[in-house]
C-alpha cells in the first residue's frame, strides 16, 4: 500500500515537473533560501535584525538564482556566472568585505556552474540547465538525491575524523553532529558543478574504429 501510494506521488510528480519545470525550480529555490533563515532562526532565536544580518549575504546568490531559471534566457548564466566569478576574486583579494568570507567559495561554485552551463549550451546545444528547463525529471531527481545521499554520506564519515569542519556565519542546527544545511542543500552546487563539467563528456561518443 505505502509502496503503491509512494509511486502514484512521484509519478504524479514527474508529471508536473515535465509540465512546469520552470515554476518547480523557482519553487525549489525559495523553498531551499526559506529553509536557511528559518533553520538558523530554530537554531538561535534572535530578532529580526540579527538574522537578517547573518542570512542577507544569500540573497546576493539566491536572488539570481530564482532570476535565472524564471528568465530561462541563456545569456543570463553568461552575466551572472561572470559577476560572481568577479566577486569571488574580488573576495579572494579581499577588495570586498561586505560579503562575509564564508560565502566566498559559494559565490565561485555557482559561477562554474553558471559559466559551465552557458559554454555547453554554446558549444553542444544542451546543458544541465537546458535539460532541467526542458523538464528532464531523471536528471532533477538525480542531482537533488545525489545530492542527500552523498551529503548524508560523507559528513557521516567526517563525524569521527574531523578532517574539515565549517565556520557558518550564521547558527546552524545539527542533529548528531550533522550539519543539517550540509546533509540537505550544501553539496548542492558542488554536485551541478560536476555535472557541468562531465556532461560534455556524457554527450560525445568514441569514434568509430
Amino acid at each position: 500500500m505505502l509502496k503503491k501510494i509512494l509511486t502514484r506521488c512521484l509519478d504524479r510528480l514527474a508529471e508536473e515537473y515535465r509540465r512546469h519545470p520552470r515554476y518547480i525550480w523557482v519553487c525549489f529555490l525559495i523553498f531551499m533560501f526559506l529553509f536557511f533563515i528559518l533553520q538558523s532562526y530554530i537554531a538561535q532565536p534572535r530578532p529580526f535584525q540579527e538574522l537578517f544580518y547573518d542570512l542577507w549575504d544569500l540573497s546576493l546568490l539566491f536572488f539570481p538564482l530564482i532570476y535565472v531559471f524564471w528568465s530561462e534566457k541563456l545569456g543570463n548564466l553568461l552575466i551572472f556566472g561572470t559577476i560572481f566569478l568577479i566577486i569571488s576574486l574580488l573576495m579572494w583579494f579581499d577588495v570586498i568585505s561586505f560579503i562575509k568570507p564564508a560565502y566566498g567559495t559559494l559565490f565561485f561554485i555557482c559561477s562554474l556552474w553558471f559559466l559551465g552551463d552557458w559554454f555547453n549550451t554554446k558549444k553542444f546545444d544542451e546543458s544541465v540547465f537546458s535539460e532541467l528547463l526542458k523538464g528532464n525529471y531523471y536528471l532533477a531527481f538525480g542531482l537533488i538525491i545525489s545530492t542527500v545521499v552523498v551529503g548524508a554520506l560523507v559528513e557521516i564519515i567526517n563525524i569521527p575524523f574531523r578532517i574539515w569542519w565549517y565556520r557558518w556565519p550564521f547558527p546552524s542546527i545539527k542533529i548528531m553532529g550533522l550539519p543539517v544545511i550540509m546533509v540537505a542543500f550544501g553539496w548542492f552546487p558542488w554536485v551541478l558543478a560536476m555535472f557541468v563539467f562531465l556532461y560534455p563528456f556524457a554527450l560525445r561518443k568514441p569514434r568509430a574504429s
